[in-house]
């Protein structure tokens, strides 16, 4: 099985020794993993493992480079080392690749196209550094060599879009129902009795009844009407509260990132495209 050697570049130290640690809690061998600083130890704290091995100059870059004597290489990480950085190898079966990068990358190693373009613009080195960055989004901090077949290696990475739905409250709609009173009249007649006393003469020749001179007496109720007020109360009509769901069609428009390659050389070169391995 073929390996790989990721190279990984922090500014802080500490960050450097944060991620060797990860690394190792991951399962990476110690003996995997390198690191080269301007001192033999990060922020004042050593690794504690002669495993983990802090390379000299010249023995570390031509371990990284393959024996190659590429001072644009050099010129990169002597400049990031010279500054306080840190440089951290990791040599991978190329199953493990994805998942180193994903350990490290929680250690926030620096971009290596934004940090070759910084050199460049300071006057640094002159020359592009070829092979030794990558711009992949996931991958963009680091840099690969094949160590069985001396190939240095530059993922290529392709966005897709991706649509998804999600609720979004846009609103609620509340009845509230609430009592209010209002004056009202209404006209009824109503009686009224009155008890009057009168005298009145009769003709004198009318005669006397039976019960004459006998005690008697007489009345009369005086009966009124008055207003009764009662109240009932009926349904005159009723609100209804209903949602209505309807769906529309829209078009999502976004831009998505594709990296391409740009072969510079003495002499033309034709890309081959190798087709992958049937599983």
């Amino acid at each position: 099985m073929s390996s790989e050697t990721i190279v990984a570049v922090f500014d802080e130290p500490t960050a450097a020794s944060r991620a060797i640690q990860a690394l190792e809690s991951a399962g990476v061998p110690r003996n995997a993993i390198h690191h080269y600083e301007r001192n033999d130890e990060i922020s004042g704290e050593s690794t504690g493992d002669a495993n983990v091995e802090t390379h000299h100059h010249t023995g570390f870059w031509a371990w990284l480079t393959g024996g190659e004597t590429n001072h644009e290489h050099h010129a990169f990480y002597d400049q990031t080392v010279q500054r306080g950085g840190t440089v951290v190898t990791v040599v991978a079966e190329s199953t493990q690749v994805d998942d180193i990068y994903r350990v490290l990358q929680e250690y926030g190693p620096v971009d290596l196209d934004e940090r070759h373009s910084e050199y460049r613009a300071s006057g640094a080195y002159d020359e592009a550094l070829p092979g030794a960055v990558t711009a992949d989004t996931a991958n963009a901090n680091y840099a690969t060599k094949d160590r069985d077949t001396n190939e240095q290696v530059i993922p290529l990475a392709e966005e897709e879009l991706e649509v998804g739905k999600r609720d979004v409250d846009r609103g609620t709609t509340r009845v509230r129902r609430y009592t209010i009173s209002r004056p009202v009249s209404e006209q009824i007649r109503l009686r009224d009795e009155s008890v009057s006393v009168l005298r009145r003469p009769v003709r004198s020749d009318r005669p006397v009844g039976a019960d004459a001179f006998t005690d008697r007496e007489i009345s009369a109720t005086e009966v009124d009407e008055e207003a009764v007020v009662g109240k009932s109360a009926h349904v005159v009509e009723e609100v209804v509260l209903k949602k209505e769901v309807g769906y529309h069609d829209e078009t999502v428009k976004d831009t998505v990132r594709r990296e391409e390659i740009e072969v510079e050389g003495p002499k033309g070169h034709d890309i081959e495209k190798i087709n992958p391995p049937k599983v």
